[in-house]
């Protein structure tokens, strides 16, 4: 079930985790526009946490890791991708699958991180896309519903707080 709030989530607040691939040599590079959805701060904040934490453990230094956060088509659109190792195509099926761990990962990891992130996605009624191949990178994109203004006429009602994803 997910616990619904009128709190803002901020890119600030995975800071530690963009701290932490600086400090691995990963560059990291993060755009934001204004977007607003309806959801749980925090479990929308974990939701780029475990995100930015693969990248962690899976890039090496001098790899790049990218998030963004724009509308899109009525949606909000989450990017996080890394110039790690990849995941090959037959893992990348049950990457998403609890206790799952691709046969090449070379890192550490309980192997629940992406399948807690489409748990919580889903129940935003949102969708995970994960494109990657094995020495391309991973790019892991996340689709929600934007917050309905129930002031504007036609863009439906909503009674469930809105959550800002690109809050400063």
């Amino acid at each position: 079930m997910v616990r619904r709030t009128g709190a803002t989530i901020q890119f600030g607040s995975v800071t530690p985790a963009v701290r932490e691939l600086e400090r691995a040599g990963i560059a990291v590079t993060v755009e934001t526009a204004p977007t607003t959805v309806d959801g749980d701060m925090q479990r929308l904040s974990q939701v780029v946490g475990n995100l930015l934490d693969n990248s962690i453990r899976h890039c090496e230094r001098g790899d790049r890791c990218h998030a963004s956060v724009h509308p899109h088509a009525g949606q909000a659109l989450l990017v996080v991708q890394d110039d790690g190792p990849g995941i090959g195509a037959d893992d990348r099926p049950r990457v998403c699958d609890r206790r799952y761990r691709a046969r090449a990962a070379h890192a550490s990891g309980s192997g629940i991180g992406l399948a807690v992130v489409q748990e919580i996605v889903r129940a935003h009624h949102g969708t995970v896309e994960i494109t990657s191949d094995v020495g391309d990178g991973t790019r892991v994109e996340i689709r929600l519903p934007c917050h309905a203004d129930p002031t504007r006429p036609g863009s439906g009602s909503s009674h469930r707080p809105k959550v800002d994803l690109a809050a400063r």
